[in-house]
């Protein structure tokens, strides 16, 4: 029963290399989600800075807002006096 035991030891070769395979393939999968998931932490970081700039830039709107009402109403002052100083 030579033969039956080389057919044996052909099957563990061939049951060994495939473990091996499995292994590399599991290796590969763990990699791809570990990038995959350092691209979709960036995509998390970027988005989080353009709201950030956003209600930056909402903030400047508002205080640009603010200011051009003072502005305004510097001006109507402004034109009050100058009517009172008229008469």
């Amino acid at each position: 029963s030579a033969a039956a035991s080389k057919t044996s030891e052909a099957n563990a070769d061939a049951s060994r290399t495939a473990a091996g395979d499995s292994a590399a393939a599991a290796a590969a999968s763990a990699t791809a989600a570990q990038t995959s998931a350092a691209r979709a932490g960036a995509s998390e970081t970027a988005a989080k800075t353009s709201e950030t700039q956003a209600a930056s830039s909402a903030g400047d709107a508002g205080a640009s807002a603010t200011a051009a009402a003072a502005s305004e109403k510097a001006a109507a002052a402004s034109a009050a006096e100058a009517k009172t100083s008229e008469t």
